[in-house]
């Protein structure tokens, strides 16, 4: 009696657990990624190596030295928020003509103004949501005109017994305040 396509699926037996590959070393695998962005023509920050690799400031500042430290690696900080990049030897300029091709091609298809959905520059990206009657709730005028269809004097009332509770408030507490006279 064959097992080809039994209990187990694709005509194998069951050989026990897998056989796995030796894990690579966290180092070897924080160099392949900033190898990788920089041939694709990204610089690699500090902070995506962190939350990437799950690994804390202090490790990752004692990776990022020992990379560095290598020779394979460059680093630069960015001019306006001093983060770190890093990025393969003499790899920098072809990086950052990349970054300049890249952000001019965004502004030649419309995305660097953030285009809605009338065709118009600027605004949600989807249109203008108050004149499409968007999904946010209205502003309390709105509201209360909703709660309020079918009765004409609704918004009358509701006005005149707020200020009578606010006057009936101050009167029957006994406030000292007397409006002013002139």
């Amino acid at each position: 009696m064959s097992h080809a396509g039994g209990a187990y699926g694709r005509g194998r037996r069951f050989s026990g657990p897998k056989r796995r590959e030796p894990s690579i070393p966290v180092e070897k695998k924080v160099e392949m990624f900033i190898l990788r962005n920089s041939r694709n023509g990204y610089f690699t920050k500090f902070s995506t190596i962190m939350t990437k690799f799950n690994i804390t400031e202090s490790e990752t500042w004692n990776l990022v030295g020992m990379l560095l430290s290598a020779g394979n690696l460059e680093s630069i900080h960015d001019p306006t928020s001093g983060e770190m990049k890093i990025f393969e030897v003499g790899k920098k300029y072809e990086i950052l003509s990349t970054g300049r091709r890249r952000k001019m091609e965004e502004k030649e298809e419309g995305r660097g103004g953030r285009q809605g959905a009338d065709g118009r520059r600027g605004g949600h990206p989807r249109g203008n949501k108050r004149a499409q009657g968007g999904d946010r709730k209205g502003t309390g005028r709105e509201e209360s005109a909703r709660k309020n269809r079918g009765r004409p004097n609704a918004q009358k009332e509701d006005r005149s017994s707020a200020e009578g509770r606010r006057r009936g408030a101050h009167e029957g507490a006994g406030d000292a305040r007397q409006p002013q006279s002139n």
